[in-house]
């Protein structure tokens, strides 16, 4: 496994974290041979997702990238590592989740973090694209966690072809994450803002369905959480849907395909010490935490790059 070791210069989380996010990647060429495609998915009375396919001619397997929570297919980071996995010579499937990336009229129901099954769906239908070469899912942040549990659903029903996921800063413990984002004003005003502007969004694309004023003086991702899980989730209490929403050793124990999760330190969004009940559960399940890198970031300096995009391509290949 690579060692992230950055220059000192750039060994500060929140450098790492909010530069990462800043960064474009310098090359398009997966951008140039993309094309959007809707999924249609046999979830609930039906579900339709977006995403972002560039087919590179003889690939070595598909790689399905899931974003973070609030993000989209067009984050730097998804662009990044999704550049660098097509120059490696792998097909790149970028997926908007429910209500990402512009996406809040696809489906009228809201988004949240159980809604597992369509994501699994989504992967079936990605993995045929090209049916007779290995599948691979990278995901980041909450997309890692929904990769974590995507590999455990594989354990259940398997995904055709899936050779190995991985799963970066994943965020297994939802709960004590919005905590930990609480904490931090910088980081507080930053998700809420989005959330906010996503909430917006959704109550225009549906005005006879949803009126969202009762939520816009909530200052806190905590209480908005604890808001809208009781309005729009169907789980009881938040206690119910964190557990759904987690990654458990339970969970780890049943997985049947090679996962790998990278994450660091000094994370300040994701605590590393949720990571140590994972350690030592599944054969199938590497555990690779690094010094410095904060949330997501695993960018260097002098030169400039992007650590994340050499170290991925390396562990599918």
């Amino acid at each position: 496994m690579l060692t992230f070791s950055p220059h000192p210069l750039a060994r500060n989380p929140h450098f790492q974290t909010i530069i990462s996010t800043r960064m474009p990647p310098p090359e398009a060429e997966m951008l140039a041979l993309t094309q959007e495609m809707l999924l249609g998915l046999p979830v609930d009375d039906g579900v339709t997702l977006q995403g972002f396919y560039a087919a590179r001619p003889n690939s070595k397997g598909v790689v399905l990238l899931l974003h973070g929570w609030l993000g989209s297919a067009e984050s730097t980071y998804m662009l990044a590592v999704g550049e660098a996995l097509f120059q490696a010579g792998y097909s790149v499937f970028r997926l908007n989740m429910r209500d990402h990336g512009g996406t809040t009229r696809l489906n009228q129901d809201v988004f949240h973090g159980c809604r597992l099954e369509e994501v699994f769906q989504a992967a079936h239908q990605v993995a045929s694209l090209e049916a007779d070469t290995p599948f691979f899912i990278v995901g980041f942040s909450m997309g890692g966690n929904f990769a974590l549990r995507l590999a455990w659903r594989h354990s259940q029903g398997p995904i055709d072809a899936l050779q190995h996921v991985v799963s970066v800063n994943p965020s297994i413990n939802t709960r004590q994450t919005i905590i930990q984002i609480d904490r931090s004003p910088l980081y507080r005003y930053y998700f809420l803002r989005k959330w906010h502007k996503h909430l917006r969004e959704k109550e225009a694309a549906f005005p006879t369905v949803y009126n969202f004023s009762a939520l816009r003086t909530i200052n806190t991702s905590y209480e908005l959480g604890e808001a809208t899980i009781a309005a729009y989730t169907g789980f009881p209490d938040s206690a119910s849907y964190y557990r759904c929403y987690g990654v458990t050793p339970e969970k780890m124990r049943l997985l049947k395909v090679p996962t790998t999760i990278i994450t660091s330190e000094d994370d300040p969004i994701v605590g590393v010490d949720d990571f140590k009940a994972l350690a030592n559960v599944s054969p199938y399940l590497s555990l690779h935490i690094q010094r410095y890198g904060g949330h997501m970031g695993y960018i260097d300096l002098f030169p400039f790059r992007r650590w994340l995009a050499e170290a991925i391509p390396a562990i599918l290949s």
